[in-house]
């Protein structure tokens, strides 16, 4: 129902999805790959080894987060925003 708009003659007409973004997430993926990395550190701590960095894709997905949280309309007038509160939030 969410993506359906009438016409002039009251036509229900399906409206196209909006692209997802550079920001988009795959929630599936990253978890999955959150999944594994949770579990290779936990491995390395019983191992006696030092925990492992984090993945890159990790990483970027992170990076996708904040940007686009940083672009919410509760951050949407705040001048700072681009480099205080996406850096605040990647740490």
């Amino acid at each position: 129902m969410k993506n359906i708009v009438y016409n002039e003659n009251m036509k229900a007409e399906k409206t196209k999805r909006k692209s997802r973004g550079d920001d988009y997430v795959n929630n599936k993926v990253f978890s999955a790959a959150v999944v594994e990395y949770v579990q290779a550190v936990q491995d390395d701590k019983a191992a006696g080894r030092e925990p492992r960095q984090i993945t890159n894709y990790i990483g970027e997905c992170f990076m996708k987060i904040a940007n686009g949280l940083s672009r919410s309309p509760n951050f949407m007038n705040c001048t700072y925003r681009d480099w205080e509160k996406i850096g605040r939030a990647h740490v």
